[in-house]
């Protein structure tokens, strides 16, 4: 704790004390429940000198975090500053906007809320709607932000001109489609989780991003864009803007296990939908936006040399499962991956901009650090005659045993290697992750017997 700049600011501040072995609440402040105990924080942190004078430096017009900083050096620690600004995120006293902290008036969100998770229970009715809007109405709904697409949710499967062209094609011969699939959040808007082709591929030619091709029924109509048919033939036009649409509605209760298995039972396209490309549309911000920056940056490239594609989001999921176990302790995992990643993915999101760009640092360092000792070899089990392929049990291990440490924490190079060499000989170890990869035990075991053969007393 003492390394901890959070830990450490409640500890200066008397937010907490030590009596005896044991880390307590200091009395400063009431923690009747979880609504008295954020508006008792919230209350005494906007009491502090040091809150005053960041919330004044913000002003009107907002700051930079580095204008903070350099602004407020003779007055005010960096870590101070940073955990300030934190907290007074997490409270919605500020926002980070581009590039700038802005102060806000808002009133904060309910966090227990925003960390809940919803037990599943298939003997309720599951919270699931119907409803039509034509072509136009939804694409002026997307327009107007009451549904959102996600433009980084591609799954790596883009539909082709002729794909989009038949479709198009579709609404005009006015051929049933198969239903659109969104979720409900709780500001009320609503995600497209099946069916962003097809928005896609209706959003690009009715902006005339896109001529009609390889038509059959209509091959008058190719090589015509949206503009075109309206000159055309308004009344063409027109019977697309006024296709019917059939929409799912998942409401906010529905859980993600019964998300996952209604996405298991429907084939649109002929492409199922893997669960991080759902976990990407459910849970779209900072997760979404963390994981995409770190699968794209050259230092993960680097330590995985080629061995995870994200087609399908498989090296972001690979991504998230290292984090998953730095974010929330292994002895909170109950057997679930899927609720244990949801959960991670819930953290991730409810994290102050600071704290998601030390964690991305953190996160970079770690797989840099990982590729010094492992190099072309790293998170790989060796065949005979090969390097052997990627395993995310192992990658989930190694990345931990390595967080937040540096070089210097580790012996030479050849001990380090022989040591994960051990491991890979140890029994126990590759039936945790052979024979019970995501059971509790299975997980606990595996981690356990990591940090011993790769932790080391300096």
């Amino acid at each position: 704790m003492e390394n901890d700049i959070y830990y450490r600011f409640l500890f200066d501040n008397n937010f907490l004390q030590v009596s005896g072995s044991i880390v307590e609440p200091s009395g400063s402040f009431d923690l009747a429940d979880e609504s008295t105990r954020e508006r008792s924080f919230l209350s005494y942190l906007n009491s502090l000198d040091d809150t005053r004078l960041i919330t004044e430096s913000i002003g009107d017009n907002g700051k930079s975090l580095d204008e903070l900083t350099s602004s407020l050096e003779d007055k005010i620690a960096p870590n101070d500053i940073y955990v300030i600004l934190s907290w007074l995120e997490h409270l919605n006293q500020v926002k980070y906007k581009e590039d700038k902290y802005v102060l806000t008036n808002d009133i904060a969100e309910d966090l227990e809320n925003r960390e809940s998770i919803y037990p599943l229970n298939y003997k309720e009715t599951l919270d699931i709607s119907e409803d039509k809007f034509s072509v136009f109405e939804y694409l002026r709904k997307i327009k107007s932000g009451k549904i959102k697409m996600n433009p980084d949710f591609q799954r790596n499967v883009v539909w082709k001109p002729r794909q989009k062209s038949r479709f198009i094609e579709s609404t005009i011969l006015q051929i049933p489609i198969p239903p659109f699939y969104m979720k409900r959040r709780s500001d009320g808007s609503l995600v497209i989780i099946d069916g962003l082709q097809r928005t896609t591929a209706l959003s690009e030619y009715l902006n005339n991003e896109f001529a009609l091709c390889d038509l059959e029924a209509l091959s008058e109509l190719n090589d015509k864009t949206f503009h075109d048919l309206e000159e055309w033939d308004s009344t063409v036009s027109t019977k697309i803007e006024d296709k019917q649409l059939m929409f799912y509605i998942l409401g906010t209760s529905v859980p993600m296990v019964a998300v996952y298995d209604i996405f298991n039972r429907i084939n649109t396209g002929g492409t199922r939908l893997e669960r991080q490309e759902v976990r990407n549309c459910v849970f779209i911000g900072n997760a979404t936006a963390f994981l995409k920056r770190i699968v794209d940056a050259e230092t993960f490239k680097k330590a995985i040399d080629g061995g995870i594609s994200d087609n399908r989001m498989k090296a972001r999921e690979a991504i998230l499962r290292c984090i998953a176990f730095v974010v929330q302790p292994v002895s909170s995992y109950q057997g679930s991956i899927d609720e244990f990643l949801e959960k991670a993915m819930k953290k991730l999101n409810a994290m102050s901009s600071i704290e998601i760009g030390d964690l991305e640092r953190k996160t970079l360092q770690t797989f840099d650090l990982t590729y010094e000792f492992f190099g072309k070899t790293n998170f790989r089990i060796p065949g005979r005659n090969t390097r052997g392929r990627i395993n995310v049990a192992v990658m989930e291990v190694i990345f931990n045993c390595f967080w937040e440490k540096e070089s210097s924490d580790f012996p030479k190079k050849s001990i380090v290697v022989r040591s994960f060499e051990n491991l890979l000989k140890d029994n126990a170890f590759l039936d945790s992750f052979r024979i019970s990869t995501s059971s509790k035990n299975g997980v606990k075991t595996r981690f356990e017997l990591a940090h011993q053969y790769l932790d080391y007393d300096k």
